[in-house]
């Protein structure tokens, strides 16, 4: 049981983790290109967080559905089991 709840952990930390450093390098591109412009519109950092994520989802979100749903069908197993 407890290498499946490693392995549960791991997939949601790698599963958030790509979300977020894409979310961050958009964020931080948006913030020097307005440093570098002086346009000091807020709603262009909002805008480019919700087209990354809506990016990172439509490539990786498939993928990441089927892992976690992989990962209940252990866990539901290692609870019949025991």
């Amino acid at each position: 049981m407890a290498p499946l709840v490693l392995d549960s952990l791991l997939l949601v930390l790698y599963i958030s983790l790509i979300p977020m450093v894409s979310i961050s390098l958009g964020a931080g591109l948006v913030g020097f290109l307005q440093a570098i412009t002086q346009i000091q519109e807020q709603s262009l950092t909002h805008l480019a967080r919700v087209v990354v994520i809506a990016g990172v989802l439509y490539v990786g979100g498939a993928q990441a559905f089927d892992q976690l749903k992989r990962n209940f069908i252990q866990v539901l197993d290692a609870i019949v089991n025991m």
